[in-house]
């Protein structure tokens, strides 16, 4: 009763404590209460008209009602719209009541400084998992389905074809972020994410696609508990990997493409931002699959939800082989290029050779005649320069018949 008065004191001061009004309901959160026949969605603090509004006070110190299976808890950021200071008081009022360990929580705040990770506390489980998102899109590419399903032409040659001279966009940049998932254990009735946004666009976004299956009332999610929720939230970050390694497939096919049409002459910078992107996303992977692997091993988990996980690895470390095989793929182009490099300058070498090869006699009798020793009478015949250009034409055509009938001129060609 202590403890629980002591928290209940501090919920009320951070309510009442704030630096100026814009803090006062700090960030908004979003509230989604169902069950199996019902769903209501609320909002807390914010100007969305779109949705119902709760007091903050009402929010965090009354119960839930009783109707209420599952409560999925959103918190909405934006750094155009809510200062970090009241995103850090949210989260901290957030964390008072559902008893979040102080670590969750300074790892919450500081999302972006650690890597996907999974921790296990007397009263919660806490995730940190990655989402995956394309950013900046090549030209004519407004959505990702739109870039899978354009018609693979070489972005240098339609610029070309448009304006006649090279404009070429910069490759497709995939951004990370990092987001925050709390599920209260042993009873599994509430979710908390958390997702700091690093931009003007809000962090609401990002689990549209979850979203829209809760408010379905034949939905799966609104059987079960928060552990399904989270799985659902889990496998959506995965799923939003399938675009993007065709998106890049794609540009790296459009690339190399171009390249070799034009016979490496642009460089390869593109080739290497696009590997540059796919090795960033295969570092951030891989602990990705060691939080799923612990999550599935864990015995807090229930065994239903622990079926759809593996599922869920299975399509991780299939994404992981594929970021590998289109990396492999930029490695080939690099040495391509490399050895396409080396094949001109062998070219240019050989073909410098047989050129100075052909004209060697002429140099040579050059060189003799050009002593000047008063014993050289051919210099002092009328026919003298005659004699000199025949004798070099012979020997020149003899050498270029020699290089015809041993294949060198045909090697130079090659």
């Amino acid at each position: 009763e202590f403890c629980e008065a002591f928290r209940l004191t501090m919920l009320r001061t951070l309510l009442s404590h704030h630096d100026d009004a814009d803090c006062a309901d700090g960030s908004p959160l979003e509230i989604i209460d169902y069950n199996s026949t019902r769903i209501e969605r609320t909002k807390v603090g914010g100007k969305d008209q779109s949705a119902k509004h709760l007091p903050a006070n009402n929010f965090f110190f009354r119960r839930r009602p009783e109707w209420v299976k599952t409560r999925w808890i959103d918190v909405v950021t934006s750094r155009s719209q809510h200062s970090e200071h009241a995103i850090n008081l949210t989260m901290k009022r957030i964390a008072v009541k559902y008893l979040l360990h102080p670590l969750a929580l300074e790892d919450m705040l500081e999302t972006t400084a650690h890597r996907p990770k999974v921790e296990v506390f007397s009263s919660h489980y806490f995730l940190i998992v990655p989402v995956f998102t394309v950013v900046d899109k090549p030209m004519s590419t407004p959505t990702i389905k739109a870039a899978v399903k354009a018609e693979k032409t070489c972005l240098w040659c339609r610029s070309r074809r448009h304006n006649g001279r090279r404009s070429r966009s910069e490759p497709a940049r995939v951004e990370i972020q990092m987001v925050s998932i709390v599920v209260n254990v042993p009873r599994n009735d509430t979710l908390i994410t958390f997702a700091p946004s690093s931009g003007s666009s809000s962090s609401s976004h990002l689990w549209r696609r979850v979203r829209r299956e809760l408010e379905k009332p034949y939905s799966k999610l609104r059987q079960y508990d928060a552990q399904y929720l989270t799985y659902a939230l889990l496998d959506q970050s995965v799923d939003l990997l399938v675009p993007i390694v065709k998106v890049m497939r794609r540009e790296i096919s459009d690339e190399h493409q171009c390249l070799r049409s034009n016979e490496y002459s642009h460089g390869l910078r593109r080739i290497h931002t696009i590997r540059t992107n796919l090795e960033r996303v295969n570092r951030t992977i891989k602990p990705f699959i060691r939080v799923l692997t612990h999550s599935i091993e864990d015995e807090t988990i229930c065994p239903g939800v622990t079926f759809y996980l593996r599922d869920v690895l299975d399509n991780l470390e299939n994404i992981d082989d594929e970021l590998r095989q289109l990396v492999e793929q930029c490695q080939a182009i690099d040495s391509d290029a490399d050895k396409h490099q080396d094949r001109q300058m062998n070219r240019t070498l050989y073909f410098l050779t047989v050129v100075s090869a052909i004209f060697l006699p002429a140099q040579f009798l050059t060189g003799v005649w050009g002593m000047n020793f008063v014993s050289m009478e051919e210099l002092e015949k009328p026919w003298g320069y005659e004699m000199f250009w025949v004798i070099v034409s012979v020997m020149t055509i003899s050498l270029l018949i020699l290089f015809c009938a041993y294949g060198r001129l045909r090697n130079v060609e090659d």
